[in-house]
């Protein structure tokens, strides 16, 4: 069966990506196309709308979506944040291929939290590291709903865009550096705990995840609870004296 986006825009095919994720089986091949110069298209009123971005599963469906590679710009970025949601991680370098064909991929829908908790009280850097919580879903689908719901508790930041990531690293195990990630959540993320949290909520966080999930089977919590002073992020010192709004 195919699936199509309609011919929307690069921000409208991935809110339609997010909608039809959990119709999806494993993905296991992708193209992406710069140009119109290919098979995938519609034809309505006797014209070509063409599709540059199409994902195959292991059931045979295809997903076409209004995106592309080949070009610095927003065509090519929402093309990565679709694959990115499907679980394939590997750099492609989309921008600048003008064409690209992936065969034989294996999915990666792994979620390493890492929980922290900031006290700004009186300028103080001090940073609560609470525990580590690593899952393994069996789809995407389940990574992305996991994901949402996490949001209840604070806000949620790949490693690598997140304020004194260098100081973090330490806590993951088998950390990938070289994961293609861009603003998003990727395998490696931290939970950054909301300041108005139950103190009961912060004090007993992995439980409370662990429920909110209702995750038994693949999930591993690593208590921690270490305190950390003093974030340093590209040889400069993290300012506290910002509002935190600005943190996030």
């Amino acid at each position: 069966m195919i699936y199509r986006s309609g011919k929307v825009g690069y921000y409208k095919s991935y809110e339609y990506a997010k909608r039809i994720l959990s119709k999806m089986k494993k993905i296991t091949a992708f193209k992406a196309f710069s140009n119109k110069d290919h098979d995938y298209y519609e034809v309505i009123d006797n014209t070509k709308n063409y599709y540059n971005l199409i994902l195959f599963d292991e059931d045979s469906n295809q997903y076409w979506f209004d995106t592309n590679c080949g070009y610095k710009g927003m065509g090519s970025v929402y093309s990565e944040k679709i694959l990115r949601l499907v679980g394939i991680r590997e750099d492609y370098n989309i921008a600048f291929e003008k064409e690209i064909y992936k065969f034989n991929l294996c999915p990666i829908n792994k979620l390493n939290i890492l929980v922290v908790e900031i006290d700004l009280l009186n300028n103080i850097e001090k940073y609560f590291i609470k525990s580590l919580i690593s899952l393994d879903f069996e789809n995407p689908y389940l990574r992305y709903k996991a994901l949402d719901s996490l949001q209840v508790f604070g806000a949620i930041k790949s490693i690598n865009n997140a304020i004194g990531g260098d100081l973090y690293i330490k806590y993951f195990d088998n950390y990938a550096p070289k994961e293609n990630v861009i603003s998003k959540p990727g395998i490696n993320n931290i939970l950054f705990l909301d300041s108005y949290l139950d103190k009961d909520v912060k004090l007993n966080i992995s439980n409370n995840i662990k429920n909110l999930l209702l995750e038994k089977n693949n999930m591993f919590i690593k208590e921690i609870e270490k305190t950390e002073y003093g974030i340093y992020t590209l040889g400069y010192r993290f300012n506290l004296n910002v509002p935190n709004s600005l943190i996030f």
